[in-house]
């Protein structure tokens, strides 16, 4: 019998509340390393929320999350970063004026700040970073099928290739948990498969992945185990077939968007 991987993100009992608003009352999952979790739901479920709190975007008023054996609850965004746990938005942030190359290129992360300083000040040691960054920034457009647009400005093109562009930079900053905030937003149908196979590129480069998306088809087909939110509360997981059996899920959700599935 295989051993179970290791949990590499962990929350338990999250809550996040703005006034009298109850956004978050208590979310718990667990993502285990080199695994693609889905966190699906209604809307206003709680579900982005609870990415913005992992990720460091929001501080949490309750619980813990524990990413790769610490502690990271109220720390800063880039400090979350700087660890390997990554996010991605609804609208893909790409540098616009940037090319294709020149995005993948400034998402390069460093072992620490002082060593890239000091290269400033040693023309070889810059030049060495330069040209790693260029070959590994080569190497990612040809994974995610950009290498034909690398020298397209980032801001001419479609959604389905800002998200992949997402997707190399996501790569590039050396990853090892992201969080997908609906990857199919704002993308044409025919990219679908595309978005599909880049997160699986990217899990066999050894990322692990939380995404949130309303597409079930689509996250049937991409996620080993998905969790369910409701009115702010984890109410179910498992595998898609056993949600559809679970009466509290269809009651919540399934049954509301069963008969849209692309809702």
């Amino acid at each position: 019998m295989a051993e179970a991987a290791p949990q590499l993100l962990e929350v338990r009992g999250l809550a996040k509340s703005y006034g009298g608003v109850h956004a978050v009352v208590s979310c718990d999952l667990t993502v285990a390393e080199g695994s693609v979790v889905g966190l699906i739901g209604p809307n206003g479920a709680g579900k982005s929320t609870v990415i913005d709190l992992i990720s460091g975007f929001q501080s949490p008023d309750a619980g813990t999350i524990w990413f790769n054996g610490r502690q990271i609850q109220g720390w800063p965004a880039h400090r979350v970063s700087d660890v390997g746990l990554i996010r991605s938005f609804q609208t893909p942030r790409e540098w616009k004026a940037l090319t294709v190359i020149e995005n993948v290129i400034a998402a390069a992360r460093h072992e620490g700040q002082d060593a890239l300083w000091r290269a400033f000040f040693n023309r070889g040691a810059l030049a060495a970073f330069q040209e790693a960054d260029l070959v590994r920034a080569r190497t990612l457009l040809e994974q995610f099928g950009l290498t034909d647009i690398r020298n397209e400005r980032a801001g001419n093109l479609s959604g389905g290739q800002k998200r992949l562009l997402a997707f190399a930079q996501i790569a590039m900053a050396g990853a090892k948990v992201i969080l997908l905030d609906e990857p199919l937003a704002g993308i044409n149908p025919v990219m679908q498969d595309h978005v599909l196979a880049a997160i699986q590129m990217l899990r066999d480069s050894g990322c692990t992945c939380l995404l949130i998306e309303h597409n079930l088809h689509w996250i049937e087909r991409a996620c080993d185990h998905i969790y369910v939110m409701a009115l702010g509360r984890t109410i179910a997981s498992g595998t898609m077939a056993q949600l559809r059996e679970d009466t509290q899920v269809i009651d919540a959700y399934l049954g509301e968007v069963e008969v849209a599935p692309n809702v």
